[in-house]
C-alpha cells in the first residue's frame, strides 16, 4: 500500500507587491527552503502569496522570511496546515475574479 507524500500550504495576504528586490528575495527563500510551489499576485492592490511544500517546517520558516521583508499589511491569513483534499480529485478550477 502506497502513501501519498502530506503537502502543506499557505496564504499571505499583503496591501501590495512591487519591490523586485523582495520579490527576488521572497523566490530564493522559497528554493532555499524547499518550497515546491509559489504563486505570488504582485503589482497592484492586494498582494498574494500561496506557497505549497512538502517541508512543514520549512514552509514555516518561509513565512518568516516574508514577514522580515516588513511587507505593508502582512497578514498570514493561512498558517502552514497541511492541505485538506489532496488527492480527492484532479482537474481545473476556475474563479472568476
Amino acid at each position: 500500500m502506497s502513501r501519498t507524500p502530506s503537502l502543506f500550504n499557505c496564504l499571505i495576504r499583503t496591501h501590495h507587491i512591487t519591490s523586485r528586490k523582495k520579490l527576488s528575495r521572497v523566490r530564493r527563500a522559497a528554493q532555499q527552503l524547499n518550497v515546491d510551489w509559489l504563486y505570488v499576485r504582485s503589482g497592484g492592490s492586494p498582494g498574494i502569496m500561496f506557497a505549497e511544500g512538502r517541508d512543514e517546517a520549512g514552509l514555516t520558516e518561509w513565512v518568516s522570511t516574508v514577514q522580515a521583508l516588513r511587507y505593508k499589511d502582512f497578514k498570514c491569513v493561512a498558517k502552514p496546515a497541511r492541505a485538506e483534499g489532496v488527492g480527492s480529485k484532479s482537474g481545473f478550477d476556475e474563479t472568476e475574479s
